[in-house]
């Protein structure tokens, strides 16, 4: 047997040490003449008002759930990894959480995680804001709202 074999880097291997390092770069501190963003809302937001409106709307997909604030997400997606049945029922039946209505037009109003695992979100023309996984908002099929853009 040949010993003198050199380790190979695989091509999974590779992308980690990249994921990692970006992650990594994404911790070090802005020059000073850029606005530092914030981790928890990167999207426009009333307390930013530097940051244009939101022009774009998304569209639900079906057989996803939504929670009224952050922590009932946070219990539902423990409840979900735990396949605690029982549980997501009870919150279920206490309006916690609920079902998102399928192919309905929303606006996003945050992005929320590492890499805006979780969204919150409205639907058009309500002003009550949901919780849900990133998944449940169609990102390809969106609409321009702003008529003025168009021009």
């Amino acid at each position: 047997m040949n010993n003198n074999r050199k380790p190979r880097i695989g091509c999974g291997s590779a992308i980690l040490i990249i994921l990692a390092v970006g992650w990594l770069a994404s911790f070090l501190p802005k020059p000073p003449d850029q606005p530092q963003e914030s981790r928890s809302n990167v999207l426009p937001s009333p307390e930013n008002p530097t940051q244009k409106p939101l022009k774009t709307i998304y569209i639900t997909k079906s057989g996803y759930f939504a929670a009224k604030t952050e922590d009932s997400f946070k219990k539902m997606i423990e409840v979900i990894n735990h396949k605690d049945k029982v549980a997501f029922q009870q919150m279920n039946e206490a309006g916690l959480i609920y079902p998102i209505f399928p192919r309905q037009e929303v606006i996003l109003t945050g992005c929320h995680g590492l890499i805006c695992s979780t969204v919150t979100f409205r639907y058009k023309g309500k002003i009550e804001e949901h919780w849900a996984n990133n998944e449940a908002i169609d990102k390809q099929q969106v609409a321009i709202t702003d008529s003025k853009s168009s021009q």
